[in-house]
């Protein structure tokens, strides 16, 4: 397997740094970062037939970060921030056709407390997965034709889930994690 390291962004005067934490957009805005560049995996992604995969590896091996890339790199919202995130990156200069060609919804459950009672759970859930669908029809707006904030009903998550993405009949291609 192929490694390439870099250093994005360098500064002469500082030392270079390894990444902590923070995703994919964190760390572009770095200097003196040492870090690897894997956006050709991308590129590899786009050719396979079948685009569904699963990220099994322990905590803190990039999981969060490699979705953080792509959603920054298929997000039609992005579009003209491109060149700002990936110009430098092996995927800026080899960019697919796929590139910003999606909207993306993503999903973030830890909000949503294990140990709670089974009714504190589901209004954590349908806070998040409203609250999502609202950041989406806001970000989204130019490409969804008017879709209203209506459409999402606050006592009901998966019902607005389906409103939004069923109902609707949207007929465009949804990233979703």
């Amino acid at each position: 397997m192929c490694r390439t390291f870099l250093i994005l962004f360098s500064k002469l005067d500082a030392p270079a740094l390894l990444p902590t934490q923070g995703g994919f957009h964190e760390i572009t805005q770095l200097y003196n970062l040492i870090a690897a560049d894997k956006t050709r995996y991308i590129e590899l992604l786009d050719k396979s037939p079948k685009y569904q995969y699963m990220f099994l590896r322990p905590r803190g091996w990039g999981k969060s970060t490699f979705l953080q890339t792509l959603t920054d790199y298929y997000d039609k919202a992005k579009k003209d921030c491109f060149d700002d995130i990936f110009g430098d990156l092996y995927i800026g200069k080899h960019p697919t056709s796929d590139r910003n060609s999606l909207l993306v919804l993503r999903f973030d459950f830890s909000s949503v407390s294990g140990t709670s009672t089974p009714n504190t759970m589901r209004e954590q859930f349908d806070l998040m997965i409203n609250d999502e669908l609202k950041r989406f029809l806001e970000e989204n707006q130019a490409f969804l034709g008017g879709l209203k904030l209506e459409l999402v009903d606050n006592s009901d998550g998966t019902n607005s889930l389906v409103e939004v993405l069923v109902s609707r009949r949207m007929f465009h291609r949804v990233f979703a994690y």
